[in-house]
């Protein structure tokens, strides 16, 4: 997910008077303590978690790559690295960056090292809050299918929307817009117990128009909808209703000359199962 960048440093105390940033990983199984150059990272005794494998067989005594970002969009003057083998049989563990990010700092992360599974993620940890979801728009769907869009922005300062039916909800995050002002992102959905479609995404706030083209079938042109009241997500976000599924071929969204701002052209979608149908 993010690119590894290696910065070489040694193992040591975290300097006095530097900015101090904590947080459990998403599972609740490591805690990160990031003050100043110094990354500590603590095993949380869970007794009644099942774990599969397990946060200490994944960490004790292998090589490791730990990092910290001030972006979202890493590239080398924004992140730090390091690389160490964590101790066996040890439940807290520090390890030395050669840069102070902790002032700055937006996320830590721990990735396998080495072997089949290098690179990939152990545990990962953004210091920003998502932002509660916030009404965006309600209406019905051309069968009849109320629905409520809403709208947030997520632990990663991305844009993120969720769409409530009687059938059920869906909730789509849209990282690769993460930390920027750019960009549009599609995500295509019938919705539980509906013969309906929609498409729904975000794009820059600097888009005047979206387009969402469809297979055998004219353009159609999104509704837009600015961001929620009290939402600092940069993004504003669309939607666009259909009477019948569709293949979406691509969404656009343009600026106010006429331009093509962005292209999507791998949207994905789903089709939930509905209770109803289970039920014969």
């Amino acid at each position: 997910m993010i690119a590894t960048i290696l910065s070489l440093g040694v193992v040591g105390g975290a300097e006095a008077g530097a900015a101090i940033r904590a947080e459990l990983d998403r599972g609740e199984e490591l805690r990160f303590l990031l003050k100043g150059k110094t990354l500590k990272l603590t095993v949380v005794d869970r007794p009644n978690l099942i774990q599969s494998p397990t946060i200490q067989s994944e960490l004790f005594g292998k090589r490791l790559r730990f990092g910290c970002g001030t972006s979202f969009r890493p590239a080398r003057r924004t992140t730090v690295f390091e690389q160490a083998r964590w101790p066996v049989a040890t439940k807290s563990f520090s390890v030395r960056f050669d840069r102070d990010l902790s002032r700055r700092v937006k996320w830590c992360l721990v990735e396998a090292g080495v072997g089949e599974f290098a690179g990939g993620d152990i545990a990962f940890v953004s210091f920003r809050d998502p932002e509660p979801g916030r009404r965006l728009a309600r209406g019905e769907l051309p069968d009849g299918t109320p629905w409520r869009l809403a709208a947030w922005r997520g632990e990663m300062l991305e844009p993120c929307l969720s769409l409530r039916t009687s059938g059920g909800s869906s909730q789509m995050c849209f990282a690769e817009m993460s930390d920027v002002d750019a960009g549009v992102g599609a995500y295509s959905i019938v919705p539980a117990c509906s013969s309906a479609a929609m498409v729904f995404g975000a794009a820059a706030r600097s888009a005047v128009r979206v387009e969402v083209s469809v297979a055998d079938a004219p353009a159609i042109e999104a509704e837009l909808r600015s961001r929620p009241r009290g939402s600092s997500v940069r993004a504003q976000y669309f939607f666009a209703t259909f009477a019948s599924p569709v293949d979406v071929v691509s969404v656009m969204s343009y600026g106010a000359d006429g331009r093509v701002l962005a292209r999507d052209r791998g949207v994905s979608g789903s089709r939930p199962s509905c209770s109803k149908d289970l039920r014969r």
